[in-house]
C-alpha cells in the first residue's frame, strides 16, 4: 500500500474530463523546523531520506474514484486486497503500529479538481493539475508547437529530430523542477507554463 493517485475520467454522456489528486502529503507531525533540523544544509530532501515519504493517497484516491465513477462497489473492487490482508501478509512492527494507529492515513483527503490540458496537432491533450507532474509533458506539447511554428518537420528518429525532442523535454523538466510544488503552500503559474 502506499504511492500517490492521479486520476483523469471522461465521461462519455457529458464528454466532460474531470480529475482527482489522490497525492500523500507530509505527515502531520511533521513540521518545516524538524525537517530543517534533521537535514542540515539540503535545499531538498534526498528520495532517501525518511521526510521524502508522504503519506500513502492512493486508496484514499481509489475509494474517491470509484465513488464518484465507478458502476463496481469499493468492497468489489478491493475484496482481493481485503482478502489478502486478511489471511496475513507480512509487514514490519513499525508499519503495523503506523497503519493500526492510521492519524495521517484517517486524515488523508483526496481533492477533485479542475484538469489543465493543451491542444496539439488537432488533439486535446488533459492532465492533472500541479502538484502532480503532468504538466510537464503538456509543456513539452506547448515547446513542440513552438517549434512546430518555426516550420520544424524533420523525419521522424531522425538525429535532428531525436535532439530537438530531448531539448524540449529537457527544457519542460527544467521547468517542471524550478516551478512545480504544492500550490496549497505556493503559487503555480500554470497559464504561463
Amino acid at each position: 500500500m502506499g504511492g500517490d493517485c492521479f486520476l483523469l475520467h471522461y465521461d462519455a454522456a457529458t464528454k466532460k474530463v474531470s480529475a482527482l489528486n489522490g497525492s500523500g502529503r507530509s505527515a502531520q507531525a511533521l513540521t518545516l523546523e524538524q525537517a530543517r533540523k534533521d537535514c542540515p544544509g539540503q535545499a531538498a530532501f534526498a528520495l532517501d531520506n525518511v521526510h521524502a515519504i508522504t503519506v500513502p493517497g492512493a486508496v484514499a484516491g481509489w475509494v474517491d474514484a470509484v465513488d464518484a465513477w465507478g458502476s463496481l462497489t469499493i468492497d468489489q473492487v478491493l475484496r482481493p486486497a481485503i482478502d489478502l490482508a486478511k489471511s496475513g501478509f507480512p509487514v514490519s512492527t513499525q508499519t503495523a503500529v503506523a497503519w493500526k494507529r492510521g492519524y495521517d492515513l484517517a486524515q488523508h483527503t483526496s481533492t477533485f479538481v479542475d484538469p489543465i490540458k493543451v491542444s496539439y496537432e488537432g488533439v486535446d491533450v488533459y492532465e492533472v493539475p500541479p502538484n502532480g507532474q503532468g504538466i510537464t509533458a503538456l509543456m513539452a506539447l506547448n515547446l513542440l508547437k513552438q517549434v512546430d511554428g518555426d516550420g520544424w518537420k524533420q523525419q521522424h528518429n531522425s538525429a535532428q529530430y531525436l535532439h530537438t525532442l530531448i531539448e524540449v523535454l529537457r527544457l519542460a523538466f527544467l521547468d517542471t523542477r524550478w516551478f512545480v510544488t504544492d500550490p496549497a503552500f505556493e503559487h503555480v503559474p500554470v497559464a504561463e507554463l
